[in-house]
């Protein structure tokens, strides 16, 4: 689960409410047919939020090379192979 930050060319985008910095949307970020996971960083760090739920940090950066994708935070660094395009399913409307 994650909140993801909507871009004006999406099509669920709405002005961000007062309080907001951007569009928000909470759902699943979604990678399938998977082959390989390597991680190239891990880190222990872990924060809990307001509801006490474990909160990893952001992804910071996530970069396609061919099959090989990047993914990047505060929490680590992993690369997977996949057969096919990750999915982003909205699961909460915006968060």
């Amino acid at each position: 689960m994650l909140d993801a930050v909507l871009t004006p060319a999406h099509p669920r985008y709405r002005a961000p409410l007062p309080g907001e910095q951007h569009c928000y949307a909470t759902g699943v970020l979604i990678f399938e047919g998977i082959t390989t996971i390597e991680w190239i960083r891990r880190s222990p760090l872990r924060s809990v939020d307001a509801a006490g739920n474990v909160d990893l940090g952001n992804i910071d950066s996530l970069t396609v090379d061919g099959a090989s994708w990047r993914i990047e935070g505060d929490w680590g660094q992993v690369r997977l192979l996949s057969t096919s395009t990750p999915s982003f399913v909205n699961t909460g409307g915006h968060a």
